[in-house]
C-alpha cells in the first residue's frame, strides 16, 4: 500500500470467523421432532463488515473504520459478532386433538465490549485497549412459541395461529455506552492512546439497548 500525502499505510481489512458446530436431530414419531445444536466459535479482525457496529453506520464499503490512521491502533481483536457459545433447542409437537406446538429456545454469549478514546470532534472511537477486550455483555437467552389449531368447517379449514416472541421477556442488556473519553485528554495528542487516562464521559457504561420485549401475534389461515 502506497503512502499518500505523508499518511502511513493502512492495514488490510480482515474479518476471520472460526467455528465448530455439533448438531443432533431426532424424529421420534409423526407427532414429535427435536433438534439441538451447539456452536463454539470466534470472530477476529479489524472491522465489523458491511455494517459498523461501533458507529451504527450502514454504508456498505464506505463506513468510517479506516477514516483516520489513528483508528487502526488496537483495532484488531474480537468483533461485535464474536459469540463463543451458542446453544439452541428446537422442537415441534402435534397433540392427538390437533393442537400444534412449536418451541425455539436459545442461549448465547453476549457481545464483547470496547473502551474508546478521543481523536477529534468527529471521532471518539480510538481503541484504548485491543478491540473487544474491555469485557463482555451478559449472556442472552429466551424462547419463541408457536401454537396452531385447525377447525374444520365442511371443505374449509380455519387454522387459528398464535405466536409469542421473546417468551420470557428478559429485555437483557445488549449494548452500552463504550466511550471512555469524549473530550481532549490532558497532554493531547500525545496521550490519546493512554488506556489509563481519566474518563470524561459520565454516561460510560450506561445501557443503550436491550433485547426486544415480549411480542404477541395472532392470525387465521383459511384453506380449502
Amino acid at each position: 500500500v502506497e503512502t499518500v500525502y505523508g499518511a502511513p499505510p493502512m492495514p488490510e481489512a480482515k474479518r476471520i470467523y472460526r467455528g465448530i458446530e455439533l448438531l443432533a436431530r431426532k424424529t421420534f414419531s409423526q407427532r414429535l421432532w427435536l433438534q439441538a445444536s451447539y456452536v463454539f466459535s470466534s470472530l477476529r479482525g479489524n472491522f465489523d463488515g458491511e455494517v459498523s457496529e461501533n458507529s451504527g453506520q450502514t454504508d456498505p464499503g464506505i463506513n468510517g473504520d479506516f477514516d483516520y490512521p489513528q483508528e487502526v491502533h488496537n483495532a484488531y481483536g474480537r468483533r461485535y459478532l464474536d459469540r463463543p457459545h451458542l446453544l439452541r433447542l428446537d422442537g415441534y409437537y402435534v397433540a392427538p386433538f390437533g393442537l400444534s406446538v412449536g418451541l425455539q429456545t436459545w442461549l448465547r454469549s453476549g457481545a464483547p465490549l470496547n473502551k474508546f478514546g478521543y481523536l477529534n470532534a468527529f471521532a471518539q472511537d480510538l481503541y484504548l485497549v485491543p478491540a473487544g477486550y474491555a469485557g463482555r455483555l451478559p449472556m442472552e437467552w429466551d424462547a419463541n412459541l408457536t401454537l396452531a389449531y385447525p377447525i374444520h368447517i365442511g371443505p374449509v379449514t380455519a387454522t387459528l395461529q398464535a405466536y409469542v416472541f421473546n417468551l420470557f421477556n428478559n429485555q437483557i442488556r445488549t449494548d452500552q455506552d463504550t466511550t471512555w473519553v469524549d473530550q481532549q485528554p490532558e497532554g493531547y495528542p500525545a496521550t490519546i492512546y493512554d488506556p489509563n487516562q481519566p474518563s470524561t464521559n459520565v454516561n460510560y457504561g450506561l445501557i443503550t439497548r436491550r433485547s426486544d420485549p415480549r411480542l404477541f401475534r395472532a392470525a387465521i389461515r383459511i384453506s380449502f
